[in-house]
């Protein structure tokens, strides 16, 4: 995950934007349905994070999550009973938002 260079600042909308592209990129090569864009996923993970440092883990784990998919062939093309999968689809943003700024 290259995240160096000019748009070292994670809070920009151009670094974002790098990361969304790539997670993207990881749903697409997985080859499965989900109901969440990538756009979604890392605003949620953006809104958690504290840091930099969080910020780049929690996207990573979430590019790893759709590599394991893709490297798993036998696994069938809906991914909805994964921890990711559940957790984006049983909140809605401004739930996730409460639940994060009251922790």
């Amino acid at each position: 995950m290259d995240v160096t260079g000019q748009d070292s600042d994670w809070r920009s909308p151009a670094f974002r934007q790098k990361l969304v592209s790539q997670i993207d990129e990881a749903i697409r090569k997985a080859g499965v349905a989900h109901n969440k864009s990538s756009k979604d996923m890392e605003s949620h993970v953006f809104l958690k994070a504290k840091t930099r440092e969080e910020y780049l883990s929690l996207v990573a784990r979430l590019i790893i999550h759709f590599r394991d998919i893709r490297n798993n062939v036998a696994r069938r093309n809906q991914c909805a009973d994964c921890f990711f999968c559940i957790f984006f689809t049983r909140f809605s943003q401004s739930e996730l938002r409460t639940a994060i700024v009251s922790r």
